[in-house]
């Protein structure tokens, strides 16, 4: 191996395993008794809750939050102040942002299922979940 490809393969792993930020978990809730599953892959749109008029104002304000339906690609997410964080096949994603924050769920490309508003820490797991009663998050310690 070279050390070229060495050095590469050491900071993936250093920024995939380590640094700062919140680690979030996406969950389905299945209300019939089968059990929770993993809400893998897509994103999460993560917005200064200061900034939700202006996401509103440019898709449309939602009649329930929990299952605001919009479409919103990453170039006006950053426009709007946000990010959009990678959810991962196991549900797993990392949130580089603390305090008032709207959080929104994009399993598919651009297409969300439902926000929430959370005041993030700056450490902890946030738990967002998805099922019958819409998109809700919540912190664990």
């Amino acid at each position: 191996m070279t050390k070229a490809l060495a050095l590469s393969l050491v900071l993936l792993a250093a920024v995939a395993c380590g640094g700062d930020g919140l680690e979030g978990r996406s969950v389905l809730v299945d209300d019939t008794g089968l059990g929770d599953a993993s809400d893998g892959g897509g994103w999460m749109l993560v917005l200064p809750a200061e900034r939700a008029p202006d996401l509103w104002a440019e898709v449309g304000e939602p009649d329930d939050l929990r299952r605001a339906s919009f479409t919103l690609d990453q170039a006006a997410a950053e426009g709007l102040g946000g990010t959009l964080a990678e959810v991962d096949g196991d549900g797993d994603y990392a949130l580089d942002a603390t305090g008032p924050t709207l959080l929104c769920r994009l399993p598919e490309e651009a297409n969300s299922r439902g926000c929430a508003e959370i005041d993030l820490p700056t450490s902890g797991t946030v738990v967002t979940s998805f099922g019958e009663g819409g998109f809700n998050a919540r912190v664990e310690d």
